[in-house]
């Protein structure tokens, strides 16, 4: 069968799609430029408390891990007992170990770990938990070479000045819960606006998925359905309006054999669209030396095919339902902006009639950037989307074939 109108209209097309896929692909190469400057950004790894926080920043020349512990000062203590512990200690056993007069032999000018030792002898919690000193003085730092097994770092608040009753004891802090971070965490951190567009708060924007999930899959399944709703909205209404369609209807075409060709050039946009944003972010990451994990980055736009079905399905059939291509263009951009805009306030709001909004968009059953972090593909949401492109391309196809065209 000669496909006379999918090589015409790709000749007057392929300007486009080339334009189109180029910027795609560059945007994917800029978008991974970029992060190794991210990378420089980057924060030392570090766990914080409600008034304390561990930061790791080294390793001496014996590979030694090296720490500074600092906390906040508090009104009525006077010095500061650093201690790090095996176990986990919580303020309960704590206060059987110091609260009770323990610590009262302490003398500031002549501490060591062995007088405190003594000092709690008559206790097995020192034995129990590990518990070693790291620092006794006024400053509310120190910087400690862990090369013991201390996991767990809290501070005594004492009094001072010969009174060494504790007055507070700080929040315990973990060295197995150490995190890296950048500015744009922080940023992100119960950030309302951002996850409307992300739909979610949970990613690690310093590893290069989570760095491609909120630099390039966040407004990637917008940029792609407007593109690929534009060029379905004008499959069959610019042919009505400028009667080229009678023409091709005169020449022995059928309405299925028109549709299914302009379906073709449909499905070749959409290849090249994918093609060009994955290689873009593919060769992007070879460029800078960035290991993109491969499999994830496949799924999530594997996983745009069926969003990209289920828009281009819509346009078919608003195509074929109007007259006029400037109408069928400001329809289906309303309907993408629209269902977007839908799905940043279900992003927004937990109650239950945004729950019963979120079926209206199907931006909802695209989730690029769950997919990118469990690596996994929702089968229902993936499913869904499908199943909804295929119909809305039954109908057109079935109301084209019954279209009035007006001569």
């Amino acid at each position: 069968m000669s496909l006379g109108l999918f090589k015409a209209t790709l000749t007057d097309s392929w300007k486009s799609i080339v334009i189109y896929g180029g910027v795609l692909f560059l945007w994917g190469i800029m978008i991974m430029s970029v992060y190794p400057s991210v990378e420089e950004l980057i924060n030392d790894p570090m766990a914080e408390g409600e008034d304390i926080s561990l930061i790791e920043t080294g390793v001496d020349d014996k590979e030694n891990k090296i720490f500074n512990l600092t906390w906040d000062l508090k009104v009525g203590a006077g010095e500061h007992l650093a201690l790090g512990a095996e176990m986990a200690v919580t303020h309960g056993i704590f206060d059987d170990l110091i609260m009770k007069g323990k610590v009262s032999v302490l003398s500031s000018m002549n501490f060591t770990p062995e007088i405190f030792e003594n000092a709690v002898s008559n206790t097995s919690l020192l034995e129990e938990y590990r518990i070693n000193v790291l620092y006794h003085g006024t400053l509310n730092r120190v910087q400690f070479t862990r090369t013991d097994n201390s996991t767990y770092f809290f501070v005594v608040y004492l009094a001072g000045g010969g009174n060494y009753t504790p007055v507070n004891i700080s929040a315990v802090v973990s060295n197995t819960e150490l995190v890296v971070s950048t500015a744009f965490d922080d940023y992100l951190q119960n950030n309302a606006f951002m996850e409307g567009f992300l739909g979610t708060d949970n990613l690690d924007f310093t590893s290069p998925e989570g760095f491609v999930s909120i630099e390039f899959f966040s407004m990637w399944p917008l940029f792609m359905v407007i593109y690929l709703g534009i060029k379905a909205g004008g499959s069959v209404a610019p042919h009505v309006e400028d009667r080229s369609i009678d023409i091709l209807m005169a020449t022995g075409y059928s309405r299925n054999r028109f549709l299914t060709e302009k379906i073709g050039i449909l499905l070749l946009n959409t290849a090249v669209v994918l093609i060009s944003g994955f290689l873009g972010l593919y060769l992007g990451a070879l460029a800078v030396d960035v290991t993109l994990p491969m499999e994830p980055l496949i799924m999530a736009f594997v996983t745009c095919i069926p969003l990209s079905v289920a828009f281009m399905g819509i346009a078919l059939l608003l195509t074929v339902l109007m007259n006029e291509g400037s109408k069928c263009t400001w329809g289906i951009m309303a309907i993408i902006l629209g269902m977007y805009v839908i799905q940043i306030i279900v992003n927004l709001s937990d109650s239950a009639l945004a729950d019963m909004a979120s079926y209206i968009s199907l931006f909802t059953y695209w989730h690029g950037t769950d997919v990118m972090r469990e690596v996994a593909i929702p089968v229902k949401d993936f499913l869904i989307p499908l199943v909804l492109g295929v119909l809305f391309t039954g109908a057109a196809y079935w109301l084209f074939n019954r279209k009035e065209i007006p001569a």
